[in-house]
């Protein structure tokens, strides 16, 4: 796969330009020297977590470190390429799937590093089932917005994120389901954002 290969290269010749082996780099991303070697020469794909983990410490996008081109003329536009980073649910809290599964353009102006597939229906009707959201990592999310959010137990959801006084509050469009509460210590503790969703792209699902 192209961008895989092209994400081992770029991470390879990042980590040695900061002077940095495998067994270094791997206790930054909390993963074994083995996956550092599997990601660089293309046998694994890392995690959305991961990757931002990756762009904060080389201060680099995500695009980049993936080798993705990030823009492409078609007309009189230009039209780049996200990777898909598997899927996340909308639901109950479930494992995220995170594996590159392929690219999606989005047009110019939309904010995003990667996109995820979300399923379940949760947040019917703004993200329906079997939809695409673009998630940016380095974007605020206000009280309201939208975000995928590790929970404990590395688990991942994408909700609404309401600031309380006493912690934050994640809660569904789907009145079906109960919000998740978290106090300010175990938010602090237990709980990473992950990004702002910032576009949702409804697909035509047979």
């Amino acid at each position: 796969m192209k961008s895989v290969s092209a994400f081992g290269e770029a991470l390879r010749k990042l980590r040695v330009e900061h002077s940095e082996n495998q067994t270094e780099l791997g206790q930054v991303l909390g993963v074994s020297p083995q996956m550092v070697s599997k990601f660089e020469t293309g046998k694994s794909v890392p995690s959305a977590i991961t990757l931002k983990k990756l762009a904060e410490h080389y201060r680099v996008s995500i695009e980049t470190l993936l080798g993705l081109e990030r823009a492409i003329p078609t007309g009189e536009e230009l039209v780049r390429r996200l990777p898909v980073l598997g899927k996340i649910s909308a639901g109950k809290p479930l494992y995220a799937e995170e594996q590159q599964i392929g690219t999606y353009p989005v047009l110019p102006g939309v904010e995003g590093d990667f996109l995820l597939l979300v399923t379940g229906d949760s947040m019917v009707p703004v993200i329906p089932d079997q939809s695409y959201v673009v998630v940016k990592c380095d974007l605020p999310v206000s009280s309201g917005g939208i975000a995928v959010v590790m929970v404990p137990d590395t688990e991942a959801v994408v909700k609404r994120v309401y600031y309380d006084p006493n912690g934050v509050i994640l809660k569904s469009e789907n009145s079906a389901y109960p919000p998740l509460f978290f106090d300010k210590e175990r938010w602090a503790s237990l709980c990473r954002m992950i990004g702002k969703v910032t576009t949702v792209i409804h697909r035509l699902v047979e």
